[in-house]
Order: C-alpha cells, then structure tokens, then sequence
C-alpha cells in the first residue's frame, strides 16, 4: 500500500499509556494502533468523485485529477467523532482522536491534485468524506 502523510484530523496520536488498567477481557476488543491506520484502498466511486468535483468547482479549482483513481476507505466505527483507545502490544495502550460524525454510514479518504487556490497553495488535497442517509458524499475535511 503507498504510504502517504494522513490529515491532521485523522493523525493517529499514539501515546503510550502506562497507567490506563484494562482488564484481559475487553483488551481483546481494542484494535492495534498501527492497524487502524491502514486504510483498504478500492477504485473510486462515482457519486464520491462527483462530491469531490462539486467541491473543487465551489472553490473554482477545476479540473482535478484523483491519486490512482482510488479512494480508502476509513472504518466508521473505528474513527468515529471522540477519543479511542487502542493496543500498541505487550500490554502497552495508546489513544487517538477520531473525526467521522455521528450519523454518517461511510467515509473514504482521497488524494486529489486540483488548480491551485486558497488553502491550497500547491494544488493537492487530503480529502475526508463521509457519506450520510439520505444526504450523499459530503466533504469533512481538506489538508
């Protein structure tokens, strides 16, 4: 999988947590830190392309070009709005801040070159979308 710099709002703070007491138990249901951040990349959906496109046409940043044309696929579960915990092994813990908004059934993480513009300087995206019933693809954050 191509390895490339996360958004801030999906920046996996892993701090090792050397007073956190987790039973065996409910140990078993934390996810690995350095698992949780490997997202499954698929070929991009056409309605998120189209709320990519919509976006950037907002902002009078066409054309765009999406990175393989490819999207990866964050767990809403896993990165839901709230601190988390996870397990960094040999008993050890580390928490992480996850950014997906209540209510929202998926989210996918696409990089994106577009016209240069504010916010943008260099021309290229991170984009976080989620998706919402009824709703569609909604851009949640760009770096």
């Amino acid at each position: 999988m191509h390895k490339r710099r996360l958004s801030i709002t999906l920046a996996l703070a892993v701090v090792a947590a050397t007073s956190l007491s987790i039973s065996t138990s409910s140990a078993s249901a934390i996810p690995d830190c350095f698992k949780i951040r490997a997202f499954a990349a698929k070929p991009i959906q056409s309605d998120v392309k189209s709320a990519i496109t919509k976006y950037f046409q907002s902002k009078n940043q066409l054309p765009i070009s999406i990175a393989k044309n490819q999207e990866q696929v964050i767990d809403v579960s896993l990165w839901s709005v709230g601190a988390h915990q996870c397990s960094l092994g040999g008993g050890s813990f580390g928490k992480y801040t996850g950014t997906i908004p209540k209510g929202a059934t998926a989210a996918v993480q696409v990089n994106v070159t577009h016209k240069p513009g504010v916010g943008a300087p260099n021309g290229a995206s991170l984009l976080v979308l989620a998706k919402f019933a009824g709703k569609g693809w909604s851009v949640i954050s760009s770096s």
